[in-house]
């Protein structure tokens, strides 16, 4: 495990078998077997010398990674792991190259910074959130912005002179790593989409249902024993009882049952508004004493009252066998 904070750049001086790299202060404190941090991927020390060290690449590294591309004089970026009590200045980098981008444009900014394009694989962009962090070439940065296919990194001049980012050009090819809790998040959130989908399509019937339809399939269901999950998922969220959110959802202005012409809104349920008279109702008043208001436009019948408390008298009736249920078992 890394931080990021690179602590010695190093120069390659064998690329024949494995790779040699000059490093006297990461040398002074590595041994035989422990690892390192070179350009962004964690590598094995092989043989330790003082001034020195060589490091096995495996051709899993060589596929994944840019390190297949060094030649002796490159620079690399080294960073010895993380050890316990040592402060974690950047981020958790663990070594594992996740994709190789392409840098498409340096550009220069005031202060002496610069600001660097990479357009990475499309399948990482997905673990990249702007403001957030991740590895380039084993250096903890900050994901500046994002659009499309790409993404910018502001470098300061610190990161430029104590790095090899300073000698980004247009057209090389780096290593990335994502932050570890955007792709932990991003892996939980996959998982729980999947269960909830196995659980939905285990149900006899599932989906979002509007209107008379629904209305007429959700009491046939709570009717059979059954449940309504998705209709009283706003409801369940505020924490009220299964039979007050059937009423809730039966007595919605969505939940009318059409008898003759198209109805929206059960008028048996809640109550008419009252409607205006207009100079022919007055005639008319004033001629026979009686006034027929106009009928609002899609008025028809709703669900009765008493049907509705008898669903939700079943339902508080289902919930509590169920409680009952747990509790026996």
């Amino acid at each position: 495990m890394f931080t990021g904070r690179i602590t010695e750049v190093g120069t390659v001086t064998d690329a024949e078998q494995g790779l040699v790299v000059e490093a006297p202060k990461t040398a002074g404190s590595l041994s035989v077997g422990g690892s390192v941090n070179v350009g962004g991927a964690c590598l094995s020390a092989v043989d330790v010398g003082e001034s020195c060290f060589r490091v096995q690449v495996s051709p899993e590294t060589v596929n994944r990674s840019t390190l297949a591309g060094l030649r002796p004089g490159d620079r690399v970026n080294l960073e010895c792991p993380l050890r316990i009590g040592d402060p974690l200045d950047g981020h958790v980098v663990l070594g594992h190259v996740d994709a190789v981008g392409k840098v498409t444009l340096v550009r220069e900014e005031a202060g002496g910074a610069r600001r660097a394009w990479i357009r990475p694989p499309r399948r990482f962009l997905y673990d990249i959130v702007a403001k957030g962090f991740f590895a380039l070439e084993g250096v903890s940065v900050t994901v500046a912005e994002t659009v499309r296919d790409r993404f910018s990194v502001a470098l300061i001049p610190i990161t430029l002179r104590e790095t090899t980012l300073g000698n980004l050009r247009a057209g090389d090819r780096v290593n990335l790593e994502a932050d570890l809790f955007v792709k932990s998040a991003r892996e939980l959130h996959a998982a729980a989409r999947l269960v909830a989908g196995r659980a939905m399509t285990a149900l006899p019937w599932a989906g979002a249902l509007r209107g008379p339809a629904g209305v007429q399939k959700a009491a046939a269901e709570l009717a059979a024993g059954g449940a309504v999950v998705r209709a009283l998922r706003a409801h369940a969220q505020r924490g009220r009882p299964v039979h007050e959110a059937v009423l809730a959802v039966l007595r919605a202005p969505s939940a009318a049952v059409a008898r003759g012409r198209g109805c929206r809104r059960p008028d048996l349920v809640q109550p008419r508004p009252r409607q205006r008279i207009g100079q022919r109702d007055r005639a008319r008043r004033r001629t026979t004493g009686r006034c027929r208001p106009r009928p609002s436009p899609g008025s028809g019948r709703g669900i009765p009252e008493r049907l509705i408390r008898r669903i939700g008298e079943h339902a508080a009736v289902t919930e509590a066998q169920a409680w009952r249920g747990k509790l026996d078992g």
